[in-house]
């Protein structure tokens, strides 16, 4: 399980956003082979019922489509280029569904799956999500995480195995989960806005993970700090720095 990981982590952030279109399956090949200790993407769920890979509730930044991921189908968002935005040597880069990128990451690398629920529908993308996973058999490489605690609740009665970790809005907003998060033992991590943390919470919680850490400076401070982990888009210059920091 998670707290057999080592520290600190390196998580690629979508698959690292510098180095690819961010939540592809080329995102995360390419993650992979950077030799990174985590891949972080993000999971919704869409019309037709499949857990799809991808950031935003709709998919206009990401592909040359429009419109709410919710609203369309399996079929109808694997005609969108979700890569040539990023650069022209990606184009026809699809977005991926979490069976596909489970199957390319597999056990290669720890899965941070962040879950973005829509309230109507919260239920059955747990128990969907929770089918999928249930196949795969990565109980010691796959790590939960979302801003909604009662998604995490629900996971954790179907999925009690994995390591679940409650993200932090970034400031004012993020004060409950990170209070409630301390007593709150079903959660084996808390994931926070790198600016809102210090040493003295890093002293404090069994594990913390920093996101989204992109600056060599931040990263250098919290590795100093001993951070149990950051989630970056830039993994190969946090590797370094990390490296030389703890040499």
């Amino acid at each position: 399980m998670l707290f057999q990981y080592p520290k600190p982590m390196i998580f690629a952030h979508r698959g690292g956003s510098s180095l690819a279109p961010e939540n592809t399956l080329a995102a995360f090949k390419q993650a992979v082979q950077t030799g990174c200790d985590g891949i972080e993407l993000d999971v919704r769920l869409c019309a037709s019922g499949d857990v799809v890979v991808c950031h935003d509730r709709t998919v206009d930044r990401t592909t040359n489509g429009h419109g709410k991921v919710a609203r369309m189908t399996l079929s109808q968002l694997k005609t969108l280029d979700a890569g040539s935005w990023f650069n022209p040597k990606y184009p026809g880069e699809r977005i991926p569904t979490l069976i596909e990128s489970l199957a390319i990451i597999g056990d290669q690398a720890v899965i941070n799956i962040e879950l973005k629920p829509a309230a109507a529908t919260i239920k059955t993308f747990v128990d969907t999500v929770s089918d999928i996973i249930e196949q795969f058999h990565l109980t010691d490489t796959i790590l939960f995480s979302s801003f909604s605690a009662q998604a995490l609740s629900m996971l954790n009665i179907r999925l009690p195995l994995y390591a679940k970790a409650l993200l932090s809005y970034p400031g004012m907003a993020g004060i409950w989960a990170r209070v409630y998060s301390y007593y709150k033992s079903a959660y084996q991590a808390l994931h926070c806005y790198y600016k809102d943390i210090s040493l003295k919470m890093i002293s404090k919680y069994p594990r913390i993970h920093a996101y989204t850490v992109n600056h060599p400076s931040d990263m250098k401070r919290l590795f100093t700090w001993g951070i149990s982990g950051i989630i970056t888009d830039n993994p190969i210059q946090a590797m370094q720095i990390r490296a030389e920091v703890t040499s």
